[in-house]
């Protein structure tokens, strides 16, 4: 049944303020199908009118998220006619279907007829409103009509029912009867086309996937008689679907008409694509215009290199061939057919050696030798070569024809155009046979190369063997005319004002002239202003007994000598013991490895070992360099301590030593370190002195191809640190001398009188408590009566465990406490601190 909906009087509404909703322009994406009878030019078209983008409120907050679809009949005359949407009870069908639901607004109603355009301003969602119409968008005015319906009850369960409730409309045989449906009498006006010659047939408002199928009785304008046709829309995905395209989308199930294919889209372009819809900036307008009395050959103008004489552009210029077996056997020229190849200004021609009007003497070895470089660049006439030719690959050089009231090879050489129009005629060509003018897999022959900073342009006659074969000779007139493509960068050095087109020619200052030069051939950066570029000083000192004394520097720099006792290199100027130790360097120190200061540098046992006993810090918060045991005793004053990183009976002293040291204090005056390393003949190198500073200090020493000495010497040991490594490995085991239990801060204060100190091996919170814990210490000696130690831990259910006492002894003293399955706490308790 019909679900009654009400309206208001608008005077009610008075004090409501207006509101206004925003529509989305969105492309819907329906494809569309009829019956085999339908009239041609006839389908149903999908329209979205209103898209909403989830942010709506207030009044509009029941559209947010939703699209408002406009379900059309598209028709093909301004008088076609529709009447009737309905099912005819067995084939004919009226299906309007949503995934989700539709929005069925409180004062809208089953038709268009219960649409008031007055109420938007109250009730701004009222427009878009779900509902079924022929040709109306609102309340019926003059002559058009209401919507009428079929088969709606009141009282009974009927086809509207499950459509008001913002479900699927469906009529069909098992919900109406024949004839049932919605319509507009014969004659009513808005039951025409039109001139947009589309009928508005529903409106919808969903955010789900649309579909629909109608039986629509309609009178076409060439007709008297109503027919009835099913027509039907499906929702698909839309998107380009030739996989040609850049925006090709492999998912798209209807094509949309938004491929897009890029490329030239300019027709004046050489490269111009008619396909193309998309501009990507491609477009070259830098090809010849060529015209040639046999389509199948042409010529071909290469920008071969641009600066290797500056300001200039080097040009190749080929012969285009039908086949790659084709052979180029003459250019030529004379009164009928006259050859001319021109530039706008003039040619370079090469003097020096392996130069002349052809390659003949050119060998690619010249190149190599900076005097002779600009060669390759050189103007010349050839065949298939740009050298001298390979006779044993069965090349010949090109000959040249030349009549001596016409000596174009001379007139080209001073850097004139070639022109050959006399009926003596000229030419340049090949003895029959030679490899070099075969076309090749590139279709192309060479036929000269040209340097200028001009525009090409020119005439040729040239005779061609086809696939080879010189019964076939064919004789063909070419000319050709280069555009004005040069550089159009007005900033770069080789700018051409006369140039139409950039050719990617452009070049700076470093291109044109060479490394650190601008423009105007003047250096980029020189500081002191002595003309030499700064790249290019050469710094040095004029004392030869300096070790950076040059003999022609640009650049005078302070002079450096060598430290006291050594040479430039590093090494001792004096060693009488060969020691690797310069006799200045020598000192006493101590020899012996197992001393906590051994120091493996020390020529001569002067009996300073000293063997304290060792405690672990563990995480002691610093350490200076003189408190810790991991620093040696230094060779001097100067030097007071000395980190060895490594030395020649380690297996890896040649690879590179890295030493980071966190200086959290130091002393007035600062401490100094430096590197201290023997040279591949086993002498000491030492390197400049630099400060530590607060914070992390690093300093590597890279690796080598032999066994050394790597160390770091201080000038002091009063700077404190809270960590070290070498190589990325934290050493934390620095030494002290010996300290009592109660003293040592690694020791806590106990629980009770019996247990007055511990030792907290782990807790709970890290993450390997429960691994073995072992503690090993090294007593010197004991008070009077001896002290106890024993075992305190957390079982699994948190409780502790006491192990026994158990005296310490003079000497070493280790207890492991074994592995478990769950997280602990572990510490060591003694009786006594003395």
């Amino acid at each position: 049944m019909m679900q009654t909906k009400f309206s208001i009087m608008l005077g009610t509404l008075a004090m409501i303020a207006g509101l206004s909703n925003q529509l989305f322009a969105q492309t819907a994406c329906f494809s569309s199908d009829s019956d085999a009878n339908a009239p041609a030019g006839f389908q149903l078209s999908v329209e979205s009118f209103a898209s909403f983008d989830g942010s709506e409120s207030g009044d509009l907050a029941s559209l947010a998220g939703l699209t408002t679809y406009r379900v059309y009949l598209e028709t093909t005359s301004e008088m076609d006619f529709v009447s009737a949407v309905y099912t005819d009870g067995a084939n004919g069908t009226v299906s309007l279907t949503s995934s989700t639901s539709f929005y069925m607004n409180t004062f809208g109603g089953l038709t268009v007829n219960d649409i008031n355009p007055a109420l938007f301003t109250f009730f701004p969602a009222l427009e878009f409103d779900s509902h079924v119409t022929i040709g109306l968008e609102s309340e019926a005015v003059g002559e058009e009509s209401s919507i009428i319906v079929t088969g709606v009850s009141a009282t009974e369960a009927d086809w509207s029912d499950s459509f008001m409730a913002g479900g699927d409309l469906a009529i069909d045989g098992s919900n109406a009867m024949a004839g049932d449906g919605w319509s507009v009498p014969a004659g009513a006006t808005n039951g025409y086309s039109g001139e947009d010659m589309r009928i508005l047939l529903a409106q919808l408002t969903t955010d789900g996937e649309l579909n629909g199928s109608l039986f629509v009785e309609l009178i076409p304008a060439d007709a008297t008689e109503p027919e009835s046709h099913q027509f039907s829309f499906s929702a698909e995905l839309c998107g380009c679907t030739d996989d040609s395209a850049s925006n090709f989308e492999p998912g798209a199930t209807l094509d949309d008409g938004s491929c897009i294919y890029p490329g030239c889209t300019d027709s004046a372009a050489c490269n111009y694509d008619a396909m193309a819809n998309e501009d990507d900036g491609t477009c070259d307008y830098c090809c010849d215009a060529v015209s040639s009395s046999n389509p199948d050959y042409g010529v071909e103008v290469e920008l071969h290199a641009v600066g290797g004489i500056t300001g200039l552009r080097t040009y190749r210029l080929y012969v285009t061939t039908a086949s790659a077996t084709d052979v180029l056997s003459a250019v030529s020229g004379y009164a009928d057919y006259p050859l001319n190849i021109a530039t706008t200004t003039d040619f370079y021609q090469y003097l020096g050696p392996g130069g002349g009007a052809t390659p003949a003497a050119w060998l690619a070895d010249f190149a190599t030798f900076p005097a002779f470089a600009d060669g390759a660049y050189d103007s010349y006439v050839t065949i298939g070569t740009d050298q001298m030719a390979d006779v044993g690959a069965g090349e010949a050089n090109a000959t040249l024809a030349v009549t001596p009231s016409e000596p174009w090879d001379s007139v080209f050489e001073t850097g004139d155009d070639i022109s050959i129009s006399s009926s003596s005629g000229g030419a340049w060509f090949l003895s029959p046979g030679a490899t070099n003018g075969i076309a090749g897999d590139d279709n192309r022959v060479l036929i000269g190369q040209f340097t200028t900073d001009g525009y090409l342009s020119g005439d040729l006659y040239v005779q061609v063997f086809p696939e080879g074969d010189q019964a076939q000779s064919q004789e063909i007139y070419i000319s050709w005319t280069s555009p004005l493509c040069a550089c159009t960068d007005e900033a770069a050095c080789n700018f051409d004002p006369t140039a139409l087109w950039d050719d990617g020619s452009c070049q700076d200052g470093p291109a044109y002239w060479g490394e650190n030069l601008d423009c105007e051939g003047n250096c980029l950066n020189d500081a002191d202003g002595d003309y030499v570029c700064d790249e290019n000083e050469i710094p040095g000192c004029l004392n030869p007994n300096a070790c950076n004394y040059v003999e022609a520097p640009t650049d005078l720099i302070t002079c450096i000598f060598p430290e006291e006792g050594l040479d430039c290199d590093g090494n001792c100027l004096n060693d009488v013991d060969a020691d690797g130790i310069c006799d200045e360097f020598e000192e006493g120190g101590c020899t012996d490895p197992e001393a906590c200061n051994y120091d493996p540098t020390a020529t001569d046992d002067n009996g300073t070992c000293s063997y304290p006993e060792i405690f672990v810090l563990g995480d002691v918060p610093t350490s200076s360099i003189a408190e810790c045991s991991l620093f040696a005793d230094g060779p001097n004053a100067t030097w007071q301590y000395v980190f060895t990183a490594t030395t020649p009976d380690d297996a890896n002293s040649g690879s590179a030593q890295t030493l980071e040291l966190n200086i959290v204090s130091l002393p007035e005056g600062g401490v100094n370190y430096r590197v201290a390393k023997t040279t591949a003949n086993g002498n000491w190198f030492f390197g400049p002195a630099e400060p530590l500073s607060v914070g992390m200090n690093s300093k590597t020493v890279s690796a080598v191809n032999f066994a050394r000495s790597v160390k770091f010497q201080f000038s002091n040991g009063d700077g404190e640190f809270d960590s070290l490594a070498l190589n990325g490995e934290s050493l934390d085991d620095c030494t002290s001398a010996e300290a009592q239990i109660a003293t040592c801060s690694n020791f806590t204060e106990g629980t009770n009188a019996n247990w007055p100190f511990i030792f907290t091996a782990t807790t709970a919170a890290d993450p390997n408590s429960n691994q073995a814990q072992t503690l090993e210490i090294n007593i010197t000696s004991l008070p009077e009566g001896g002290a106890n130690w024993r075992v305190a831990k957390t079982t699994a259910n948190g409780n502790w465990f006491f192990g026994p006492a158990e005296p310490l002894s003079v000497g070493g003293n280790s207890k492991t406490v074994s592995a478990v399955s769950f997280s602990r706490s572990v510490k060591f308790q003694f009786s006594s601190g003395d």
